[in-house]
């Protein structure tokens, strides 16, 4: 199987080998984090400055040299979860680096990734790098969340233990194997 294979119509299903480039947009500088599941964590490196118009150049570079299995994209949303003139940039983008790179895109939301960064000592030469590592781990403990909440509702089904989800025998045991959870 390869590094990236999917679920027969389902999610991508993500193995130890896989890796990924995260990407914390701007228009005029974005972020650039690395990570892989085998370690599960991230590590900077570097921030794209954009000089005039925003261009995918830089970031093709980024990727000949990463060869991530997919790329991370943050997308911003107000506090209350309302999109706003970013959110639909960092999709824009999201949607050109699907196109041109022929990679999945995962979208993770975005809030507070900034103040997190900055917290945890970022400064304004590296915050936007640093705001992808925290883009990029959060994306990682989604993973790890799913895959703990997956072992959990086969080992249910198995067991014939109630579904923690569902609620008590409200419906019949499936096979494990119908029970995805997406990353």
């Amino acid at each position: 199987m390869s590094e990236l294979g999917a679920a027969q119509n389902g999610p991508p299903v993500w193995s130890s080998e896989s890796s990924f480039l995260a990407f914390d947009l701007g228009k005029k500088s974005s972020g650039v984090a690395y990570g892989s599941l085998r370690l599960g964590q991230s590590q900077a490196l570097g921030v794209i400055q954009q000089k005039t118009a925003f261009a995918l150049e830089p970031f093709a570079a980024y990727i000949n040299e990463w060869s991530p299995s997919a790329l991370v994209v943050g997308v911003p949303f107000h506090p209350d979860g309302q999109p706003h003139e970013n959110t639909r940039f960092a999709r824009r983008v999201a949607h050109q680096l699907r196109e041109r790179f022929g990679l999945v895109v995962i979208e993770v939301d975005e809030r507070y990734s900034t103040t997190q960064a900055l917290s945890e000592g970022a400064r304004a030469h590296n915050v936007d790098a640093l705001s992808a590592c925290v883009i990029l781990n959060q994306f990682f403990d989604q993973i790890r969340l799913d895959a703990t909440l997956h072992a959990s509702l086969d080992a249910a089904v198995l067991d014939g233990l109630p579904d923690p989800v569902h609620g008590a025998f409200d419906r019949p045991n499936p096979s494990p194997s119908a029970l995805k959870v997406k990353p």
